[in-house]
């Protein structure tokens, strides 16, 4: 009997928590910043502020900075093709 579709339910857990974190994080961005803003404002926040990017590798547990910004990519693919991703990363590496 083979059993390739069996979801193992701590990766299950842990993937869902992190989604969660990613969006408690994106709220806690818009409300200290008094506004609602996108994801790719957010993104853009992250990149430019040393203490949010702190702050989500903290909150998501994650190693390191490059860590985190796969996250967000991972998690909201459409940042890669943002006018204002490309700009920024333009203007700034």
């Amino acid at each position: 009997m083979e059993e390739s579709n069996v979801v193992d339910p701590v990766s299950s857990l842990y993937e869902k928590d992190l989604e969660h974190m990613f969006y408690c994080f994106c709220s806690f961005v818009c409300l200290i910043r008094n506004k609602k803003m996108n994801t790719a404002n957010i993104f853009l926040e992250f990149l430019e502020c040393d203490t949010l990017q702190k702050t989500f590798i903290e909150l998501c547990d994650h190693k390191t900075k490059y860590e985190a910004v796969r996250h967000f990519l991972t998690q909201e693919p459409s940042l890669q093709k943002s006018k204002y991703i490309k700009r920024y990363i333009n203007n700034n590496c």
